[in-house]
């Protein structure tokens, strides 16, 4: 059951102890749902093989990012789907979860390296696949001493154009 009896909302954080019932719970289709809005019930619900990684691996980073350390599993997180999420709100556990040859170099987490994994660039930028559009979020983000780096970008574009 996902729905509180007492107020009838989806996954009801405020009633979360009434209702959970790990063994009637739709883990398939609703394990989102309790990393969004049962985050402070984390270590009552979590359950590593129910948990539905393929289609709420991103929530997990998003929303339990705080519980990283009980969760993170690299081999069940669903690395295509969210690396971009994994960048954005797990950027400070870098060094736990990077892995180049899982990461997917998707648009978004493109992004989301350049935006909030900059601390990191030396040990990501050898592995990244630089599209002509990232060379703008590069000027944004990109420090001082990785300028550099965006020059070699920008003449490897100048010159295969």
């Amino acid at each position: 059951m996902s729905m509180c009896p007492i107020c009838t909302k989806f996954v009801c954080a405020e009633h979360f102890s009434i209702w959970w019932n790990a063994h009637h719970f739709n883990w398939e289709n609703d394990s989102w749902a309790l990393a969004k809005f049962c985050y402070a019930y984390f270590d009552k619900w979590w359950d590593e093989n129910k948990f539905n990684w393929q289609d709420a691996s991103w929530a997990l980073s998003k929303y339990c990012y705080m519980h990283f350390d009980k969760w993170w599993n690299p081999e069940k997180y669903d690395w295509f789907l969210a690396s971009a999420e994994l960048a954005e709100y797990c950027h400070m556990h870098f060094d736990k979860w990077w892995d180049a040859t899982r990461f997917h170099f998707g648009h978004a987490a493109r992004v989301a390296l350049i935006k909030y994994c900059i601390p990191y660039f030396d040990k990501w930028f050898n592995h990244f696949v630089v599209d002509q559009d990232d060379i703008c979020l590069f000027e944004r983000y990109c420090p001082l001493e990785y300028r550099d780096k965006l020059t070699e970008l920008r003449l490897h574009f100048m010159l295969s154009t």
